[in-house]
């Protein structure tokens, strides 16, 4: 009987996606089936057929608290051989390992419970955005830099990578080109005022009309700021922030992070 790598991707977005990448990459390397379980929850109010376009492998798509994710939580469970990799367990076995072979794993049926990647696979091109998505899309210029601003609940991102640094950045691209232009993304509204009021024409954004993870319409929206970072020329990224880095990786584009030397 073959054997399966079941994926569960939990909290946000991005988390989500480098847990999709790295549960499919460890599947590849263990010659198994890889199978999605995506689950709604406050944390991600959106099926992932809203969001992005079929990936090829079996896909549920739940909620944490249905019968259909706890019978599928049983069956898995209940195979020989399976083994749970919940966020402890990966941090704890395979954070920062390059090298891992993954060889005491073959023959395993593998359950991937949490927020964490398994792997460290850069390889995004997986993931196509739905159609639905892709009407959003604007025609960035070639040059075009992201810009990507969190704040909110990131207290690392806001305390190493205050506004100011992103402002001296922005001003010497303008001193080297005087038609750059900027795509900002950014989960604060007031940093977005800000910046488009100092810097006018050259910002381009994509006008939220919510930023709530338990609203489908914001989650839709985050992807398309999503995109279009990563189709640009480079990002400035904030420090500690899984959507910098995803977008990086989406579009195989260097990351430039914005953060203090010293605190």
């Amino acid at each position: 009987m073959s054997k399966s790598v079941f994926i569960i991707p939990q909290a946000g977005l991005c988390n989500r996606m480098r847990v999709i990448n790295g549960g499919i990459d460890l599947a590849h390397k263990l010659n198994a089936t890889p199978i999605l379980i995506w689950c709604n929850d406050k944390n991600l109010n959106s099926s992932f057929s809203n969001l992005f376009q079929n990936l090829d492998i079996k896909t549920y798509e739940t909620e944490f608290d249905s019968i259909l994710f706890k019978i599928l939580m049983y069956y898995a469970k209940r195979i020989k051989n399976s083994i749970e990799f919940d966020d402890d367990y990966i941090v704890k076995h395979f954070r920062g390992n390059n090298t891992h072979s993954f060889e005491e794993f073959k023959g395993k049926n593998i359950i991937i419970n949490s927020c964490q990647s398994v792997t460290l696979s850069e390889d995004f091109g997986m993931f196509k955005i739905s159609n639905e998505i892709a009407q959003n899309i604007l025609n960035l210029d070639k040059d075009t830099i992201g810009i990507h601003i969190r704040r909110t609940d990131n207290k690392k991102s806001v305390l190493f990578s205050p506004t100011e640094l992103f402002v001296e950045r922005i001003d010497q691209e303008i001193a080297e080109n005087k038609n750059v232009k900027f795509y900002l993304a950014t989960d604060d509204l007031n940093e977005e005022r800000f910046i488009k009021q100092r810097y006018g024409d050259r910002i381009i954004c994509y006008p939220k009309t919510s930023l709530d993870r338990n609203n489908p319409q914001a989650i839709k929206e985050a992807l398309i700021d999503l995109y279009h970072l990563s189709k640009c020329s480079k990002i400035f990224a904030s420090y500690y922030s899984s959507f910098s880095d995803v977008a990086a990786m989406w579009g195989n584009i260097h990351k430039e992070v914005i953060k203090k030397e010293s605190i």
